[in-house]
């Protein structure tokens, strides 16, 4: 409060005006002059754009599955940790259903979308609803995708028992 008001206060808070910068002189200057550009914030600058890679997941009709079993659909490197380095979860009603995964889906730094070049898509049916592969899960793969540059979407049916791959 200036005075005992608070319109006198808001009117010197808005009058105020940050001093202008300060420009080096003398030997100092030469060096500020060469200096780097100051970094910029990540909102002042335009993103890169994200890895992602779209499919298409499909479940086949011969296979025998409750509509409430849970459906992994992940990419995983093609040489490297076999770690998901993107996730979706859905529920086979959810199928047909194109699905996108990005590298913002990664489960640790360092181990998404944007780490790998190269890689191998899945999508795999769980009864049991847990992530682990089992022998009697149904799954699809892709072969190797280059994330590198544009794909078309890729096409996964769900069609035939781990077991029997």
């Amino acid at each position: 409060l200036i005075n005992g008001s608070y319109k006198g206060s808001m009117h010197t808070i808005t009058a105020y005006k940050a001093p202008p910068p300060v420009t080096p002189a003398g030997p100092v200057a030469p060096l500020a002059n060469n200096a780097p550009a100051p970094a910029t914030r990540a909102a002042d600058t335009p993103s890169a754009p994200i890895r992602s890679v779209q499919l298409l997941v499909e479940v086949a009709d011969t296979v025998e599955s409750n509509p409430n079993d849970s459906v992994f659909v992940y990419a995983k490197a093609n040489a490297g940790p076999p770690m998901p380095l993107a996730v979706e979860r859905m529920r086979v009603s959810d199928l047909p259903r194109l699905v996108t995964l990005d590298e913002t889906m990664g489960m640790m730094q360092g181990m998404s979308l944007a780490n790998f070049d190269a890689v191998i898509l899945v999508a795999r049916i769980s009864s049991s609803g847990i992530a682990n592969t089992s022998p009697d899960d149904f799954q699809a793969a892709s072969g190797v995708v280059d994330i590198t540059s544009e794909n078309p979407v890729i096409k996964l049916l769900i069609e035939s028992r781990v077991r029997d791959q």
